[in-house]
């Protein structure tokens, strides 16, 4: 269940205990869809679309510390969202924050 925090624009997602390792979360918050995932004890929060072919990266993978697209194979660096093949081409970071043990996703209208 998704909810809208106070006014600040964020909306509390999954609660901390619910991520795997690794593992990528679908999110939906007003109309937008996003990815999360945990990476070496890290949070992250994507859209969910691959900027080489726009295809969703529900189904990516990991590669060492960067995000592989399933579809043409792509790799992005988790921390930069830069692409190895070309730096043109990077991934769209979303805020987020930690708070009363939930990721909470920041989006805009």
């Amino acid at each position: 269940m998704i909810r809208k925090k106070n006014g600040e624009g964020f909306y509390r997602t999954l609660a901390l205990s619910k991520f795997a390792e690794g593992k990528i979360y679908q999110l939906k918050i007003k109309g937008k869809k996003l990815i999360a995932f945990k990476k070496n004890n890290n949070f992250y929060v994507l859209q969910n679309r691959c900027p080489h072919k726009n295809n969703g990266l529900e189904n990516a993978f990991f590669e060492n510390n960067c995000l592989v697209c399933n579809h043409h194979n792509w790799k992005f660096d988790i921390d930069s969202g830069i692409a190895r093949i070309s730096r043109k081409y990077k991934l769209i970071k979303i805020p987020f924050k930690i708070y009363k043990n939930f990721l909470w996703v920041k989006t805009t209208s």
